[in-house]
């Protein structure tokens, strides 16, 4: 099989981007002999995403894709009262806005949300902004511009929403949308769409069908603030989370497949301990013990919530370890994430903080010091420099310059926006996977896989690609594993139609893999 590889350097070899000036704060762990280093920088000026153009926005988003199809992922930053801007990476490590963002902008958008999918699959990656009002769906014109085609394809929310996720439910092909409803009453009228949480199911003819109506109309009146697609119960179809405000409990909608007037989805939170009632403001799914399942980390208020799930104990069920896992914390959370920020092929935890009332206001990095018989979390949040001491919402993580760690971006409430780079010291091999659908029968993003690593040494990981995460946008849709000292690891990949392909790939670079080219493999075309 042909794979399309762009290699990432050595890490010893990796050379700092120039006009990077960083000041460093560490904190090391010996660890099975191994010194580990977490630790971040600011680089925010340094890379031409200015801070000082985001100020006073009481609801932030932020979007990541390769608008511009030049090899490089590129960002979209909601601007609520103040403008949407498009930044593209021009150079590795280097932003500038896109002369295009004035298109992103319509005359009253108040967007606090965005997330990006290529959902009429010709290669370019759309973009969905959720707003106070009337939403927006942005479709790109292969590099020419944005065309706004909302009311087209007759998939706007006009009441306010605060979440959006995409997912191929029905695994036609086509990318189905989410929109999560944040009512301003606390008695909404459930006769009223814009009161309630949306979900459209592509069609054959590339409209939309709206089957929000086939779902109970109380779940979805409640005030979600966040939402993530993903498999939680491993029958190869994607179910839908979706984290509530205001102690209304959170859902867990099952996917349950065709009927039902369009397709059937069951609420099944109540039945397995998945709607445990918080202040909900974001969402993390991960495997965080290796056990062949996802896992859930979400915020609120005053305290934050990891449900360990124990599907493998036999039937879909989830146990809260908040705080013997060590990632409960006295604050206002909003986004969570789940990364392996060091390599050590073990997923770490970040928290997003937000409220100047509460002792500890600074945002949370939590490292993985799990072993074989405990599951622990250790806060290394001062140590690392990535305590921000603003109010933060909205985060998302990518690896924006490609040297093989995770970075991130995070959005002040009424401040600003900030990228935090990676810059740990000799931090474990890794691995980037970029999946690409390219086929009729799977989407373009290949959103829905699930890709499972193996480095020969009993660690075993997962993730899913998935639009729409944490709190506000989307992260990257390349895939990141740390893989400790492995040098070359076995990678599987099962798309969206069951299909499933495995690879042996080497370590410390990014590879692009082709579901097409698995068909032609096997056959099938």
């Amino acid at each position: 099989m042909s794979i399309v590889r762009r290699s990432g350097q050595a890490r010893p070899g990796f050379k700092r981007q120039a006009g990077i000036t960083t000041t460093v704060f560490s904190l090391v762990l010996n660890w099975c002999g191994v010194t580990v280093a977490m630790e971040f920088a600011d680089v925010t000026s340094a890379t031409g995403m200015l801070a000082e153009h985001f100020t006073n926005k009481p609801s932030c988003g932020q979007a990541m894709a390769d608008f511009d199809r030049d090899g490089r992922e590129d960002i979209l930053l909601t601007g609520y009262f103040f403008p949407n801007l498009l930044f593209l990476q021009s150079a590795p490590g280097t932003f500038s806005e896109s002369p295009l963002s004035a298109q992103l902008n319509p005359p009253v958008s108040r967007c606090g949300a965005a997330a990006a999918a290529d959902y009429n699959n010709d290669g370019w990656p759309d973009l969905y902004l959720a707003c106070n009002e009337d939403n927006h769906l942005f479709r790109n014109d292969q590099g020419t511009g944005f065309s706004e085609v909302t009311a087209e394809l007759q998939v706007n929310h006009g009441g306010n929403s605060e979440a959006v996720a995409w997912a191929d439910l029905n695994q036609d092909g086509q990318l189905d949308l989410f929109v999560g409803a944040y009512p301003s009453s606390s008695t909404p009228d459930l006769n009223d769409p814009d009161n309630l949480d949306q979900l459209w199911l592509s069609q054959p003819d590339g409209s939309y069908l709206n089957i929000g109506h086939l779902l109970d109309a109380a779940t979805r009146a409640r005030t979600a603030l966040a939402a993530q697609f993903f498999d939680i119960d491993n029958d190869g179809d994607q179910d839908l989370y979706v984290v509530n405000d205001k102690l209304d409990g959170n859902s867990l909608w099952r996917n349950d497949g065709p009927g039902c007037g369009g397709w059937c989805l069951t609420d099944v939170a109540g039945s397995n301990g998945a709607d445990r009632p918080v202040f909900g403001m974001g969402i993390a799914a991960g495997d965080i013990d290796h056990d062949g399942d996802l896992d859930l980390y979400f915020s609120s208020i005053g305290e934050q919530v990891l449900l360990r799930n124990d599907l493998d104990q036999g039937s879909l069920a989830f146990t809260e370890i908040s705080t013997a896992a060590g990632l409960n914390f006295y604050a206002v959370g909003w986004a969570t994430h789940f990364a392996d920020f060091n390599n050590d092929a073990r997923l770490d935890a970040y928290l997003a903080t937000g409220n100047i009332d509460y002792p500890y206001n600074t945002d949370r990095v939590y490292r993985n010091d799990s072993t074989a018989d405990s599951l622990w979390f250790a806060d290394v949040a001062e140590a690392s420099n990535a305590s921000n001491a603003e109010r933060t919402h909205g985060a998302a993580q990518w690896d924006y310059d490609g040297d093989g760690r995770q970075d991130l971006v995070v959005c002040n409430n009424n401040v600003d926006y900030r990228l935090y780079r990676n810059v740990s010291v000799e931090p474990g091999n890794w691995i980037e996977l970029r999946l690409d659908g390219a086929a009729s029968n799977i989407n373009r993003d290949a959103i829905g896989s699930r890709i499972t690593v193996s480095d020969g040494q009993g660690h075993l990981q997962q993730r899913e690609v998935a639009s729409g995460q944490a709190r506000g946008g989307n992260s990257s849709l390349i895939q990141h594993f740390g893989v400790g000292d492995a040098s070359q690891v076995s990678v599987r990949i099962r798309w969206p139609d069951g299909r499933e392909d495995s690879h042996q790939l080497s370590a410390n670079s990014r590879h692009r893999l082709f579901y097409a080219e698995l068909l032609q493999r096997d056959g099938f075309e």
